[in-house]
This record gives C-alpha cells, sequence and structure tokens, in this order.
C-alpha cells in the first residue's frame, strides 16, 4: 500500500535567528506539520490547509521550489506495509503565534536548527531537514 502527504516546514526570523515550528503529535512523535489531500487539493493547497488546521498559522509565505521529498515504510494495523511519501515545502512565517489543533497535536516548541535536528523524532526526518538547511545555506 501506498500513502501520500504534503507539509510545510514553518521558519520564523527571530532577531537574525531562523527557528523552526515543529509539533508534538498525539501519537508521540515531534516533526513538521503535515496530512493528507483533500479530494481535489494540489499538493501546495494540501499543505497549506494542513498547515492552518494544526497550528493556526494561515499567513505564510510559501516557497514552493525546491520540494523536499520524504519516504519511509511503516507497518500499519493489521501487519498491512505502507509505503510513505510525504513532500514539504519550505514557509516563512512573519507571526509566529501558534494554536495548536487538539484533536492532533499535543505541543510545539519554536526551535533553532540544531536544537529541531535534535527535537525530530524520526531519522527520515533529521535526514530531510539537514537537506533544508544545506539549501537555505545556499540562498
Amino acid at each position: 500500500m501506498t500513502d501520500q502527504s504534503f507539509g510545510i516546514i514553518p521558519i520564523h526570523d527571530q532577531a537574525g535567528t531562523r527557528r523552526f515550528l515543529l509539533v508534538h503529535q498525539m501519537k508521540g512523535h515531534w516533526g513538521f506539520p503535515k496530512g493528507h489531500a483533500d479530494p481535489g487539493e494540489t499538493a501546495i493547497q494540501a499543505a497549506t490547509r494542513e498547515l492552518a488546521e494544526e497550528t493556526g498559522i494561515s499567513a505564510c509565505r510559501l516557497v514552493e521550489s525546491p520540494e523536499f521529498i520524504e519516504q519511509y515504510t511503516f507497518i500499519y494495523k493489521k501487519g498491512k506495509r505502507v509505503d510513505k511519501t510525504v513532500t514539504f515545502f519550505i514557509g516563512h512565517v512573519d507571526d509566529p503565534a501558534v494554536s495548536p489543533q487538539p484533536e492532533e497535536v499535543q505541543g510545539y516548541a519554536w526551535l533553532t536548527a540544531d536544537e529541531a535536528r535534535e527535537r525530530l523524532t524520526f531519522p527520515e526526518a533529521r535526514e530531510l531537514f539537514g537537506r533544508v538547511l544545506a539549501h537555505l545555506d545556499r540562498v
């Protein structure tokens, strides 16, 4: 089985220091806001909607290119293997106020790059974040 989600890596510049928003999902892991597309949504529309739903952030300057792809496999209920692809976009946020979605998000944190890398739960997310940081250093 395959599955696809879309998300945004929110960045807020605070006094010259980049901070990245991580959400603490109800399932226990820390990562970037993401979710599935609704019927008819583009990747960007889904990522933007998921950011707003999970964090309350609707004002975001989205960088459409490059996309950052995360791929991993997990075992779902009843032993079903799922090959997951998540497409992330960078999003610059001016107002860091967050209103987490209580059904899915138990907490959040704006973190420096080093703090975010340490807090991310999964190695695939840390690898993706390393590619994002390398890109940001080049631009």
